[in-house]
């Protein structure tokens, strides 16, 4: 009786081995072997990198919207694993001075698994906040803070063939950030969708929108939000 419980899980052992090693191809797709896949393997990665400040001064808090926030790096080192969780993924980014910074992606479907990247950059104009999130759920952007951590400077993102999405310039120094100037955004073939004026976080200027091949399709003034005919 002993052997032979010995023997099962033995065999119930390799089995999950190599159910393991030959659902791991399919973490991507939304399939039975990815959700397995899943379970079996580590396949939310996450890498942190920084650049004018010690890694080890920065913690790392995963939250989601639906289930509890998880500390995923402490002193720049590997804590915790990111779980699967449909919705908004979150990551709050803590470092020494008692500043945070914010930032994230949507997920269409549970089982998406993702490789998230994290840079953190500090120079004499304050901090520059990157995060990627390649997978089925692609998010790739860049945030400018000053150095009291309040949102100024350029935002961009950018599409998952490289070409940039959304362009424009946060002012004034709070926790949201203004929107101050001229926004852009992208076509996935790279040329312009819409350009869009903006004072104090208030449409003020022209706004204009283009199709696919950069023709004209329509413009419009905003006076303080209100759009002039």
């Amino acid at each position: 009786m002993k052997k032979r419980l010995i023997k099962v899980l033995i065999i119930g052992f390799i089995s999950v081995l190599i159910l393991k090693f030959l659902s791991k191809p399919f973490a991507n797709s939304d399939s039975i072997l990815g959700r397995i896949s899943n379970l079996l393997n580590s396949n939310n990665l996450i890498e942190l990198n920084s650049v004018g400040l010690d890694k080890k001064n920065i913690d790392l808090i995963w939250y989601p919207e639906l289930t509890d926030s998880v500390l995923i790096i402490k002193n720049g080192k590997q804590v915790g694993e990111i779980g699967y969780n449909y919705g908004p993924n979150r990551f709050k980014i803590f470092l020494s001075n008692d500043l945070e910074f914010k930032v994230g992606h949507f997920k269409t479907n549970n089982w998406h698994p993702h490789q998230y990247k994290i840079d953190v950059s500090k120079d004499s104009s304050g901090y520059r906040i990157g995060f990627t999130a390649n997978g089925n759920d692609y998010e790739r952007l860049e945030k400018s803070f000053n150095n009291d951590g309040l949102l100024e400077g350029q935002m961009i993102s950018f599409l998952e063939n490289g070409n940039c999405s959304f362009q424009g310039d946060y002012k004034n120094g709070l926790k949201h950030g203004l929107k101050q100037g001229l926004f852009k955004y992208y076509h996935k073939n790279g040329k312009i969708r819409a350009t869009t004026q903006y004072l104090k976080d208030t449409l003020h200027g022209i706004v204009t929108k283009f199709d696919e091949n950069g023709n004209q399709i329509r413009m419009e003034k905003y006076i303080k939000g209100k759009r002039k005919k």
